[in-house]
């Protein structure tokens, strides 16, 4: 989203801040579960981990079409990321700055390791300033993506809870129906899945935050939410 300070500083700029997405997710499941061989439930669970870094997007343009943008016109804005936690060797600019060309339009990246809420809080004053300042000069978008380096407790954590959770509705069901339920004959599971061991999220301007990933309190935009879902179904003895 782990997304940073300095996107979501930028990005408070604005009117409004886009949805927050999960990044790879995708299913691994099984067989299609057979509803006449058991007892099917599925259960969730969500936790946030630390980000480890944030790159931060942000797109600049002039008020002005006929205006164009060069290294020296954006620098308030890089001094700005750098003094607000992004590393100086991470900043780029667009590849027209080394050689120039005509466009009123540019896309600055940086990269911040480690991003806090102090960071995040910071780089609200110190980024809206330094644009605030530059005449003529607006901030059309600014994008955040946070990585965590290593999700894979806190994602096998989740799963724990969610396995419990379906596990317990599944017993209350049998419970209902006079009945009870033996081992897992079919399991499909949706959560983050990178080889690595790795997790992202990444939060966009111009848009109202949504869905249950969506960024709460200030301590959400720096870290990046790690989730499980686990359908089970269940023998019935």
């Amino acid at each position: 989203m782990k997304r940073t300070t300095v996107v979501v500083v930028a990005a408070l700029l604005l009117p409004s801040v886009a949805g927050a997405q999960p990044m790879l997710r995708g299913p691994i499941s099984g067989p299609a579960p057979n509803a006449a061989r058991g007892i099917t439930v599925t259960g969730s669970a969500s936790t946030r981990v630390p980000a480890t870094s944030a790159r931060i997007t942000l797109q600049i343009v002039t008020a002005n079409r006929a205006l164009t943008l060069d290294t020296e016109k954006v620098q308030p804005i890089v001094d700005a990321l750098v003094k607000a936690g992004a590393d100086p060797a991470s900043v780029r600019l667009p590849i027209n700055f080394r050689a120039p060309g005509t466009s009123n339009v540019a896309t600055i990246t940086a990269t911040a390791m480690h991003p806090t809420v102090a960071m995040l809080q910071s780089g609200i004053v110190t980024v809206g300033t330094a644009v605030a300042s530059m005449k003529g000069v607006l901030l059309n978008s600014a994008q955040v993506f946070l990585s965590a380096a290593d999700c894979q407790t806190a994602l096998d954590s989740a799963r724990e809870r969610a396995i419990a959770r379906a596990h317990a509705k599944a017993e209350s069901i049998a419970k209902d129906l006079n009945v009870h339920i033996g081992g897992a004959i079919n399991v499909q599971s949706i959560e983050q899945n990178t080889p690595d061991g790795s997790c992202s999220t990444q939060y966009f301007v111009n848009g109202m935050m949504t869905g249950p990933d969506a960024p709460q309190t200030p301590q959400d935009y720096v870290t990046v939410p790690v989730a499980s879902t686990i359908t089970i179904t269940y023998a019935i003895k």
